[in-house]
């Protein structure tokens, strides 16, 4: 079991993927977004924030054990956004 977040945040409705990552790292002491990448042991990339890239999904896929969900519950039970674009796939 991954460990290194206590506090494990939801996605908020319309919170971009930036928001989010930056909330998880706010709520745990963390100094920034890319603290978090770091503590997931994920190697920072901007297209990790960005869900039209590939890049995302990887990401989302690194990130969903250390907040105890499933990468489909990540993506698809939220309703973050980036560019006008819902992870779930939903235009805004």
């Amino acid at each position: 079991m991954h460990n290194c977040f206590p506090i494990r945040p939801r996605p908020k409705e319309t919170e971009s993927v930036k928001g989010f990552v930056l909330r998880i790292a706010n709520q745990n002491g963390l100094s920034s977004h890319k603290a978090v990448f770091t503590s997931i042991k994920y190697p920072f990339k901007h297209r990790a924030l960005q869900v039209e890239n590939e890049g995302f999904y990887e990401f989302v896929a690194a990130l969903a054990p250390y907040l105890q969900l499933d990468e489909d519950t990540l993506i698809t039970g939220s309703t973050i956004q980036l560019g006008g674009k819902l992870v779930n796939g939903t235009s805004t």
